[in-house]
């Protein structure tokens, strides 16, 4: 932990965080969730208090993954850095050799040709000094987030496994209810539960002091991406839109987001749900295809899936008059902003091109 501390402090993760409340909040709910735990004795008290314990759970589950997502794509970027230094190092040493072969060849017959390509090779061999230090550099901050992403992964790890155990308390809770039966022991009593809801709540509250560190140099928030190009318009429809695509449109993520659902649900097509920063949720339904999973993690503008291709053939398209061609020709996506449950407005955070 005074690794990953270390890095976060040192700016090797990202310049800046907003994750830094959320942390803490997560922290401080987990605190409170096992003063209740305690202090209940009704079977009431009880079930409130588990209740409280997995939303404390599952908002510090939500804060890690951020930051989870934050340094996945915070390696992507690195990565090609350092793919793209390579590149050019592998270049320059291939323009020394090659300068050094042709300037014995040109000795013979140019011999001013051949100074011109023994200064090239002479420049040529005086930066990869400079690329290689860059490169290993980046090489440095790269091993530095793999090990800061072992940490985060294994603070997920634990939060996990300690919502699980309330959960499954919660559970055999109600169905002592249910079924009036005997109620089983009170997490409370359970070393192993409390302790493992402490630990969290303090990993949660390490995080949060790590990331302070960062946030003077927050930045503004950005606006989502389109998350399909050539939308002919939008219709609000319940508590979201729909927007009137073309068939077959690729579908991209509007922001760097991780993946909480794929799949399929009826009468609503192929299903993505999106957790972005800030605890929002984006559900888009009515894909026909996607090519991503759950807890993948996706940055704006990555391709997460393709509209359903027209149904009806070519030649009934053409035979449809113009009233009604529009029905072979659109596909609608619909588009849900969520936050803590609560539905949120999309035009927060999305401007359409049409409007």
């Amino acid at each position: 932990m005074r690794r990953f501390l270390l890095l976060l402090t040192f700016g090797l993760l990202w310049a800046a965080s907003a994750g830094a409340d959320s942390a803490k909040d997560a922290s401080d709910a987990l605190l409170e969730a096992a003063t209740l735990l305690e202090a209940s004795e009704t079977a009431g008290d009880r079930v409130e208090a588990l209740t409280q314990t997995i939303r404390a759970y599952e908002a510090g589950l939500a804060s890690m993954r951020g930051e989870v997502r934050r340094l996945t794509l915070r390696k992507r970027e690195l990565d090609a850095r350092l793919a793209a230094e390579d590149a050019d190092l592998t270049a320059l040493l291939a323009m020394m050799q090659n300068a050094t072969l042709q300037a014995g060849t040109e000795t013979l017959l140019h011999p001013g040709s051949a100074v011109e390509t023994l200064r090239a090779g002479t420049l040529a061999q005086s930066l990869v000094p400079t690329l290689s230090a860059r490169a290993a550099a980046l090489e440095d901050v790269l091993l530095a987030l793999e090990e800061t992403e072992q940490v985060l992964l294994g603070g997920k790890a634990q939060l996990t496994s300690g919502l699980d155990a309330v959960r499954g308390a919660r559970a055999a809770l109600a169905d002592a209810l249910r079924d009036r039966t005997e109620l089983p022991e009170r997490l409370a009593t359970d070393q192993a539960a409390m302790a493992a809801l402490v630990n969290s709540a303090e990993t949660l509250a390490a995080l949060a002091d790590a990331l302070v560190q960062g946030e003077g140099q927050a930045s503004e928030r950005r606006d989502w991406l389109q998350p399909v190009e050539g939308a002919s318009g939008r219709q609000e429809v319940g508590e979201g839109w729909e927007l009137r695509v073309e068939p077959a449109a690729l579908v991209t993520a509007p922001d760097d987001a991780t993946v909480r659902f794929s799949g399929e649900i009826p009468d609503r097509g192929t299903v993505v749900i999106l957790e972005m920063d800030g605890g929002l949720l984006l559900v888009l339904a009515g894909l026909g295809t996607s090519f991503v999973h759950r807890d993948q993690i996706v940055a704006g503008g990555d391709p997460i899936g393709f509209m359903p291709e027209m149904v009806n053939g070519a030649q009934d398209n053409l035979n449809a008059g113009d009233g009604e061609s529009s029905l072979y020709r659109d596909e609608t996506l619909y588009i849900e902003v969520r936050r803590g449950g609560v539905p949120v407005d999309p035009a927060n955070f999305l401007t359409l091109e049409q409007e």
